[in-house]
């Protein structure tokens, strides 16, 4: 197997990928406090961990108990965009039966999280 060395894009882009999936993973499993300890610089002053749980239930409300999965493995062209102070990433929460939502961050060069967003655009 080939070895993604982290100093290319590819590399990169993996790295920021994880990052993204890690927090909504985390979030997803009601780790909030360990999901607060990746927001970094004005991200920190904006969130909670309260509010981040608040902001999450109330974005899967209508899933009615139903489980939330996070898909890790989203590829697709709208899946990150590169700004001006960061990559926005966008990490799709979905259900067995078929009912999506989202989590959209934006990374900065350091790997922190900066902006947090609940549900689809």
């Amino acid at each position: 197997a080939l070895r993604r060395d982290s100093s290319t894009p590819q590399g990169q882009t993996m790295s920021l990928r994880n990052i993204a999936n890690d927090f909504s993973l985390k979030v997803v499993a009601g780790s909030y406090e360990d999901a607060f300890e990746m927001l970094s610089g004005e991200a920190r002053e904006i969130w909670s961990a309260s509010s981040l749980k608040e902001s999450y239930l109330d974005m899967i409300e209508y899933f009615e108990g139903e489980a939330a999965q996070v898909l890790t493995e989203f590829d697709d062209e709208f899946g990150m965009t590169p700004l001006e102070d960061g990559t926005l990433l966008y990490v799709p929460v979905n259900t067995e039966s078929g009912l999506s939502e989202a989590i959209s961050v934006v990374i900065d060069a350091s790997g922190g999280i900066t902006e947090v967003e609940f549900g689809r655009p």
